[in-house]
């Protein structure tokens, strides 16, 4: 039996309103250009877990989702529900650091974390754990990738398992088959960062490594490299140590974050190679952690410190969400189906309802 807690929240109907009597709780209204937003702030107080929010996000059924460096919640929209870690029971999670949850149409989901894998059992509340006592070539699981309910890829610090699901069987996938299995091992070489599945192929998987992006080709399990940015050499990139984030803008087009910069993205052709900059924010340096594609042209965005902004990539202008924010390190946003904004830091989740 999973082990939760929880603590009652008064809401009115799918808008998630929040009032939490004799905790915590800040209720501030922003307004920025003709948006407006009533800004949520939640933290321990109110049954979240400690550390860094890793991620956000949505199943089928509605509920938000929030895993931490020391926590697991799930939102209904009136109550929190914490899942902890219990040893002495098979069917509950075995850690509660879970990195990703990869939500299915039923309502189940797979849960990644430093343990392996946890398939959750939405009707019976309860999980099946997988490590490398099954085959998993590596514990520490960053994301998985559903394809149908018969194969499932795990990304993981030495590549990618690709696991039969029917008789759970992997195959490790490695990006550089060519490297002693000592260097291999090494995460600079062979760590999927910031793996995603190609919105408009499904038979690509795009991963960076070692800074450049590289596909891999689900027909015929090999990766190829896309990119030749140079990191360091390249005279655009001269200043630039890795890169950070990549969005879709479309087929053939991408943004792409690096580190450090002068207050600028980069529009990537996939066609031409060619990297063109757009300018954001002068004179800063922007640490960007999420780029999320909202709509035909617009993106949502997530910079370490200034927080949630919006990217109009027509015209260029970005737009921070709250500019009163001060002394904030921030992961991961999330926008839900009702357009509220969630972003997370360290300890903390703040909630951007628009009004």
């Amino acid at each position: 039996m999973i082990l939760w807690t929880s603590r009652q929240f008064q809401y009115s109907g799918r808008a998630l309103w929040l009032w939490i009597p004799f905790v915590w709780l800040s209720l501030i209204r922003l307004e920025l250009s003709a948006q407006q937003y009533t800004r949520t702030e939640l933290s321990v107080f109110n049954n979240l877990g400690q550390g860094d929010v890793y991620s956000i996000s949505q199943d089928s059924l509605g509920y938000i989702w929030i895993t931490q460096q020391h926590g697991v919640v799930r939102f209904n929209g009136r109550e929190f529900f914490q899942f902890e870690a219990n040893p002495s029971d098979s069917t509950s999670l075995p850690t509660t650091e879970v990195y990703h949850i990869n939500h299915l149409p039923d309502g189940n989901a797979w849960f990644s974390h430093q343990k392996g894998l946890s398939y959750y059992h939405r009707k019976e509340n309860r999980f099946t754990n997988y490590d490398h006592r099954q085959g998993l070539h590596c514990d520490n699981i960053l994301s998985t990738f559903a394809e149908g309910d018969s194969i499932l890829y795990a990304a993981h610090w030495y590549g990618y398992d690709r696991i039969r699901l029917k008789t759970f069987t992997t195959e490790w996938l490695r990006p550089f088959p060519e490297l002693q299995d000592s260097v291999l091992r090494n995460r600079s070489f062979n760590l999927p960062n910031q793996p995603k599945q190609n919105p408009y192929d499904a038979n690509q998987l795009f991963s960076l490594h070692r800074n450049e992006i590289y596909v891999l080709d689900k027909t015929t399990l090999q990766f190829t490299k896309l990119t030749d940015f140079n990191i360091g050499q390249n005279p655009s990139l001269k200043s630039a140590y890795y890169i950070l984030e990549y969005e879709w803008a479309d087929a053939t087009t991408m943004l792409i974050n690096f580190f450090p910069n002068t207050g600028e993205i980069y529009s990537y052709d996939l066609t031409t190679k060619k990297l063109t900059p757009i300018p954001l924010f002068e004179d800063k340096a922007l640490w960007i952690s999420k780029i999320q594609k909202t709509s035909e042209h617009k993106f949502l965005c997530l910079e370490q410190s200034l927080g949630p902004f919006w990217l109009e990539l027509g015209t260029g202008q970005s737009t921070l969400i709250d500019t009163t924010l001060v002394g904030k390190t921030f992961v991961t946003c999330f926008q839900d189906d009702e357009n509220a904004i969630w972003a997370g830091e360290h300890g903390y989740l703040l909630r951007y309802a628009p009004t």
